[in-house]
């Protein structure tokens, strides 16, 4: 079942920005003290941009092959959200989704569970990315993943948090 968190992060001041005329999210990926935290940022044309880890044209489309894995309608917008890209990362890095031919590696690789932190700066997750995590957690589990996030939401704006209510979940 996905956890839903309250929580207060601290943001930088202009995290929730404007670029080339375009209103961003922003995100971290925490995945346990072994792995480096990774960022992203919403959007499908902005490569390589400054203090984001992850390049979301290459993970958008990612995400946009994973969508059509889990049954989802092909939606290259909803797929530039900084959860999608995130969970096309995930299921990247740890598992063997993306392999094409993964019959032989199945034999060797260990049952693997994923648990991970989602902070996005948004007030909310989307009902199209809670859509994707539960089409995603099942489509996991039939391959032997456990896949858990904890999504935290905190929009800031002019220096004032305000956490995300989740409690309808």
């Amino acid at each position: 079942m996905c956890r839903w968190q309250y929580s207060i992060i601290s943001w930088p001041e202009d995290t929730y920005a404007t670029l080339n005329g375009l209103q961003k999210a922003f995100g971290s990926l925490y995945r346990g003290d072994m792995y480096p935290i990774v960022e992203a940022m919403s959007g499908y044309s902005q490569p390589n941009h400054t203090n984001i880890d992850l390049d979301n044209p290459y993970w958008s489309a990612k995400a946009h092959e994973l969508r059509h894995m889990v049954g989802l309608p092909p939606n290259k917008s909803l797929s530039s959200h900084v959860e999608c890209q995130f969970f096309a990362y995930l299921v990247a890095k740890h598992t063997l989704v993306f392999v094409d031919d993964e019959t032989d590696l199945a034999t060797v690789m260990p049952h693997c569970n994923i648990d991970a932190t989602i902070d996005v700066n948004k007030r909310d997750i989307c009902s199209d990315c809670r859509m994707m995590y539960h089409a995603l957690r099942a489509f996991l589990a039939k391959r032997g993943v456990n896949f858990e996030v904890t999504f935290r939401c905190v929009l800031t704006q002019a220096n004032e948090a305000r956490v995300a209510d989740m409690s309808y979940i």
